[in-house]
């Protein structure tokens, strides 16, 4: 019995093992492993949000496009006496912002119960009270006729916006192509095309899309 109990204690002390050296090294290896791949994890994540964002965006921009072509397809020019301010089809920009106004008899976003009017929609980028957030707001006045009925309807349509500029093809004086022009006024017809430039605030560089009304110039991109 002795000697099976010294024979078990030199077998034990004779048998290799971990040094502290060792397992200090598989620690620290471990844990740089954990940490390359909780870094990829994080990436991936960050890569989904941004596509995710981007793909909102893109269905807002979609969205508005969708909804001007749909109601400057079917723009309306009522008779306006010479005294009237308001013109049947105008784009205003300034230091302050830029508003695009129209009639249609096809308003895309009318939640009035009153449906089958025409009516005077503008698109404007305006301030929400902070310098430095900015929002696209769509308004809706029914008009029977000339006459306006019923409460100008108001509508935030995109926030956190930092650009928003519109441009109608207009015919050059001199030849009989087409350049774009930021402020007009039209009382016979819409320009043949209007380019929209929609810029957001983590956005880099401004989507941008042409809608055409109708052509029978080329346009100048220029």
């Amino acid at each position: 019995m002795r000697t099976m109990s010294k024979t078990l204690k030199k077998t034990v002390a004779g048998a290799d093992g971990f040094t502290l050296v060792e397992i200090l090294i598989a620690i620290t290896i471990s844990s740089l492993l954990i940490l390359g791949l909780n870094a990829a994890i994080k990436q991936t994540n960050s890569a989904w949000s941004k596509i995710k964002g981007q793909n909102r965006i893109n269905q807002k921009n979609r969205l508005l496009i969708d909804t001007l072509r749909e109601e400057l397809g079917c723009a309306y020019f009522p008779k306006i006496k010479e005294s009237e301010v308001i013109a049947p089809f105008s784009i205003s920009t300034n230091q302050q912002t830029t508003s695009i106004c129209f009639f249609t008899l096809n308003p895309a976003r009318n939640s009035s119960a009153q449906c089958g009017y025409p009516a005077r929609v503008c698109y404007k980028l305006q301030s929400d009270g902070d310098s430095s957030k900015k929002q696209l707001v769509r308004t809706e006045q029914l008009y029977s006729g000339q006459v306006p009925i019923g409460a100008e309807n108001e509508k935030v349509i995109f926030e956190q916006i930092s650009e928003f500029k519109v441009f109608a093809a207009e015919p050059d004086d001199l030849s009989n192509t087409l350049s774009w022009k930021d402020n007009i006024e039209s009382t016979k017809s819409p320009p043949p095309a209007i380019k929209i430039e929609v810029k957001y605030n983590q956005q880099t560089n401004p989507f941008q899309a042409c809608i055409q009304i109708l052509s029978d110039n080329p346009i100048n991109d220029n």
